[in-house]
């Protein structure tokens, strides 16, 4: 057993020698006997473990399931007292932009339906010349 390693097994497993491993207890016990650094650093790891001892630990976290089972008793049990339930909620009316959007909406899909049924193949025996005659008339008459 070397100074560091019982320095480095009572800051692990504190001044109590129960906590001590088996294996190594019986050779920490031995070096602490002879060598008075060991004595010290006992006597300091003692003092930690009495302030930590000391220390309130905090209250237990409750059990999950018990929080969501207290939950729902308290949910189905009566309202007690002055406490009033609250009203069932309501749908909002609906406004006329509502009315517009929907509007707005079924109007674009009758355009988009038509659109999507006409045929495309269907001329109007117009063809590009006919159209060509039309615009050199109208500039003519200027």
């Amino acid at each position: 057993m070397t100074p560091v390693r019982f320095a480095e097994l009572v800051d692990a497993y504190g001044a109590d020698p129960r906590r001590w491993p088996e294996a190594e207890r019986e050779a920490a016990l031995a070096f602490l006997e002879r060598a008075p650094e060991a004595r010290t650093t006992l006597e300091a790891a003692r003092r930690l473990d009495a302030l930590i001892d000391a220390w309130p630990l905090p209250a237990a976290a409750p059990d999950p399931a018990h929080l969501t089972a207290r939950a729902a008793r308290a949910a189905q049990e009566a309202p007690a007292g002055n406490v009033v339930p609250f009203a069932p909620r309501r749908k909002p009316p609906v406004t006329l932009m509502a009315w517009a959007r929907a509007g707005a909406l079924a109007a674009a899909g009758i355009c988009g339906l038509v659109i999507g049924m006409s045929d495309p193949t269907v001329t109007n025996n117009v063809n590009g010349l006919d159209v060509y005659d039309v615009a050199q008339v109208e500039d003519a008459s200027w």
